[in-house]
Formats: C-alpha cells, sequence, structure tokens
C-alpha cells in the first residue's frame, strides 16, 4: 500500500524534509515566538513513535513561499484495507494560524482525508509554545487508542445509516447553509453524487466521501477546519 499522499490545491506544493529546512525562520519579538517547521514535524513524528507506535514517514506541503506548512504522519494502528489513521499538523510562519495537530483518517481508494474533533490542538506562536504544545501533545497522543475506537464507531454508523441520493443533495444544501462547505466545495460534492466511481451506494459513509473529496480544493492552511467541520456535521445527521 502506497504512504500517505497530499493534495495540494491553491499555490501548495509538497517539499522534502531537507526543503523544508532551508526555509528561513521569522525574527523572535516579545509577542511572537516562531516554531521551526522542521522541530515541529520532528517533536510530532519521535513523540508519535514513543506513545503510539508504528507511524509513516510524514508528507509535507508548504504554500506562501513556506510560510505556511500542511502535513499528515500516517500511522499503522488501526490500519484496514479501507483505511488508515493519520495525523495532521501545520504551522505557520506569518501569524495566519496557529500551530496545530488533529486526529484524522485516510481512505484508501480515493485518497480522501478526514479529521474529526476529538484530538484537536492548537497553539497560539507567543512565549513558551514549543514547550506548552510538547506538554499538550503528550497529553492528547496517549489518547490515541480510545480515539481511534471512536472513529471506528463513528465509520460503523455512517456505513448502516441509510440515506437516498436525492437526501444527500438536500443535506448538502443544508451544509451549504451552514458554511460548513463553500460555493466550489458544495459544487463539487454534488457532482459526486452521481459520478464518483468508488462511493455510490446511498450510504452515510460514501455521502461523507462526497463531501471530503471536494475538500480537497480547500487551503492548505484551512484544511483541518474545512475537514473537522464537515465530520462533525455528518455525525450531526447520522
Amino acid at each position: 500500500m502506497e504512504t500517505v499522499k497530499l493534495v495540494n490545491h491553491k499555490g501548495g506544493r509538497e517539499v522534502s524534509i531537507d526543503e523544508l529546512a532551508m526555509i528561513p525562520l521569522p525574527e523572535k519579538t516579545d509577542s511572537y515566538h516562531p516554531l521551526a517547521h522542521l522541530d515541529f514535524v520532528y517533536e510530532l513524528t519521535n513523540m508519535s513513535r514513543k506513545l503510539i507506535g508504528d507511524v509513516g514517514i510524514p508528507k509535507i506541503s508548504i504554500a506562501k513561499e513556506g510560510n505556511r506548512m500542511f502535513g499528515i504522519l500516517p500511522i499503522s494502528v488501526g490500519k484496514t484495507d479501507e483505511y488508515e489513521f493519520a495525523l495532521g499538523f501545520r504551522n505557520s510562519y506569518d501569524k495566519s494560524m496557529t500551530a496545530g495537530v488533529c486526529f484524522g483518517n485516510r481512505v484508501f481508494v480515493c485518497d480522501n482525508l478526514a479529521f474529526n474533533g476529538n484530538i484537536t490542538i492548537m497553539r497560539k506562536h507567543t512565549k513558551n509554545m514549543a514547550n506548552d504544545l510538547t506538554s499538550l501533545l503528550v497529553t492528547k497522543l496517549m489518547k490515541a487508542d480510545s480515539e481511534i475506537a471512536i472513529l471506528q464507531d463513528d465509520f460503523v454508523k455512517m456505513k448502516n445509516t441509510y440515506i437516498s441520493k436525492a437526501s444527500m443533495a438536500r443535506t448538502l444544501g443544508t451544509a451549504y447553509y451552514k458554511d460548513v462547505l463553500k460555493p466550489q466545495q458544495f459544487s463539487i460534492a454534488m457532482e459526486q453524487i452521481d459520478l464518483s466511481k468508488a462511493f455510490q451506494r446511498e450510504t452515510m459513509w460514501d455521502f461523507y466521501q462526497h463531501g471530503t473529496e471536494a475538500l480537497k480544493v480547500a487551503p492548505i492552511e484551512k484544511r483541518i477546519e474545512a475537514c473537522t467541520k464537515w465530520h462533525n456535521f455528518i455525525l450531526e445527521q447520522v
């Protein structure tokens, strides 16, 4: 099985660890303490190996000349032939977003990635930020097994919940109205109802995948929030 792959839109591109290390770190000020992209990735990877177990190679994308970074760290625990779990992470040098980590899953058949809201860590770039983020990571990653179980239960509920294609279309309208999906994302998800080759059953699981496919066009700095909102919206319907 191939490793996790990132889908980049709106200026994002995938980079290697060596390229990430070459991006200059901004100057620290009294109110702003930047966290190096490379240090963040190494800390998350090493800590995940210690607290969760077998993890893969992180996949990293940057945007805005390296000022914004988003990545995926695959996790083997709970992996099936259909999906694997992953940690999504992000950081910025231009104060556009907080440093963050979120737990989620990747569906192999269409390379869709979704995040839920159960393990979400966000930390502003202020004094003691690095130490605080490390403490939060330790606390949250120690709960990884229970979070995997919660996600697996979510998936079972989705797969066992019927929804007609007409209801899918109506529910997408609600998602658009509630700003869960942006206009372009709404249009893509609507098309997926009839055009998706992998997900044509009338279940909430298939409907869920229509939305995660649409969210591939979300900017990398907004992808964690966008996927989390969609996940929680679907659970409300279930």
